[in-house]
This record gives C-alpha cells, structure tokens and sequence, in this order.
C-alpha cells in the first residue's frame, strides 16, 4: 500500500517546480497524499530516514546516499528526466544502469528505448504541461492581437537560427518570460535536426505558445510527435525566413486559423488536469 507521492527535487528550479510542486500540489487537489520537497523547503539535503511505502519521484538528478537509503526501505524510485538528456547532463545508457523502478521521459522513442535496455522497468512519456502564470496578461494583449508578433520565450541556450533576425524579439530573461509571451501571437522554436534539444527535449515551447492563443513557428521536434499533426501549417525544416514569410502572408486567414485549431489540441493536451490528474494517475497505478 502507497502512502505517499513525493516529488523530491535537489535544487529549487523553474522546472522543478513546474514537475513536482505543481503537479504534487494537483494531485492533493484530487485526493492523493502527495508532497513536494527540495533543500530549501525541507532545510535538510535528505529526505527522512523512515521514508517508507512510498513512492518517489526524482526530478532530474538523485543524491546516490538519499536513493539507496529509499531503495533499501522498499520504496517505488522513479527518474523523471526532464530535459537533463536534452541538455546532455547524462545519457539514457547511464540512467537505465541504475535500479530505478520507473522513468519518466519527453518523447516516445526515448522510453521505447529505454523499455528496450531495462524490460522490467515501467516507462512513460508525460508531456510538459504548460504553466498556469503565462495566462497573467491575455486579456491586455489581446486587443492588439491586429498584427504578427513573432517570439522566442526561452533561455539563450535553446534559440538557433534566429539571434540576428530581426522578424523575431528575443526574451531570454527568466522574470519577463510569463508576463510577455501572451503579447507574441506567434512563437518561434526551431532546433537543428538531430541535435540532442531537437531529439530529447520537452514540449515546452509548444505549449506555452498553445496555452496563451500563439501559434509557432518549429522544428519537427520529436516531443511534438504526437501533439501537432505532420499538416501543421508553421513547421519549418531548413528555410526558415521561408516560414517567417509564410506567416506574414497567412496571419489572420484560413491557414492561420487551421494552425491556431491544431495548438487549442496542444493546449487541451498538455494542461496540468490532463497531466497530473489523468496520465500520471494512470503512471503510478502502473508503477504500483
């Protein structure tokens, strides 16, 4: 019998909070005993000693003193990887050597990998849910919703192609990220192909532009598989001023609007209720 949920971060980052905070504090919401706890809201670097029955979820990384100590009481540990392979923190090789009962993963092809090198491990793809604060300024951007706006939302680290063009504002700074990315109708994420972030990250991008009414302007990223169909208008594979260019033309017409159809599914799909209270209540009924 599970006791408890808990989502055990190391540090207190924006993804954590977004993977574990949100979702743990979702999933009390509906009736489960579920916690979050990293460093500073613990005031420990280990969870207690008698932690037991229950099942853990770490996000990202793992102290190998606190996840033998949970191993050895009978715990479920689960490694919910984020975008640490996208980011090439450590390889799906590395990971899968180490006794975990289940991962977590962004893409389909990573957790078919993975069942692949450990077939007695649960695996599963949960989706990046987009984040509630993003929705904070709809209402003021959308009267000037009368023109394209194209943005990249995201940290210096992600944006390829695009540093030079002007067709597309840069917000890289942490703070501004929630409070501006309603006031660009059209997003911009475009990875090289088979670079690992093209290959292994999150949907992020792609939700945030879904949740706030954007369209966007992207690589045929392989978290996007399943979400966005191959039709979709603003996929781009090597010209991207073509795409630029294309947006422009159909801003405000059928194809705009198709596109526009295709992110409401992204948007519906990813939100939180879906994430933690369906697929990762269908997760640890899995796992258990």
């Amino acid at each position: 019998m599970i006791e408890e949920i808990i989502f055990r971060a190391l540090n207190r980052w924006g993804s954590s909070i977004n993977r574990g905070e949100e979702i743990s504090n979702h999933l009390r919401s509906i009736g489960y005993n579920s916690n979050y706890y990293d460093a500073k809201n613990m005031g420990s670097n280990m969870l207690p000693s008698d932690t037991k029955n229950s099942v853990v979820i770490m996000l990202k990384f793992a102290s190998p003193e606190e996840f033998n100590m949970l191993k050895i009481n009978g715990n479920k540990l689960v490694l919910d990887v984020i975008d640490c392979i996208g980011n090439e923190d450590y390889s799906l090789e590395q990971i899968c050597k180490l006794p975990y009962d289940g991962m977590i993963f962004p893409t389909e092809e990573l957790a078919a990998q993975a069942k692949q090198l450990r077939p007695d491990m649960e695996t599963t793809v949960l989706y990046h849910h987009w984040d509630v604060k993003h929705l904070q300024n709809i209402e003021k951007y959308k009267s000037e919703n009368n023109k394209l706006r194209i943005g990249y939302v995201g940290s210096p680290g992600g944006l390829f192609f695009a540093q030079d063009n002007p067709d597309v504002i840069k917000v890289l700074e942490w703070e501004k990220m929630t409070t501006t990315s309603p006031y660009y109708n059209c997003h911009y994420s475009v990875r090289p192909v088979n670079h690992p972030q093209f290959l292994y990250k999150p949907n992020t991008k792609a939700s945030v532009a879904a949740a706030v009414g954007s369209n966007i302007i992207t690589s045929r990223d392989l978290s996007l598989k399943l979400l966005l169909p191959d039709d979709y208008p603003y996929y781009t594979d090597n010209d991207i001023q073509k795409t630029i260019n294309f947006a422009k033309d159909t801003y405000g017409t059928d194809v705009w609007n198709y596109g526009l159809e295709c992110m409401q599914k992204v948007k519906d799909r990813t939100s939180l209720e879906q994430i933690a209270g369906v697929d990762y209540v269908e997760f640890i009924n899995r796992l258990c």
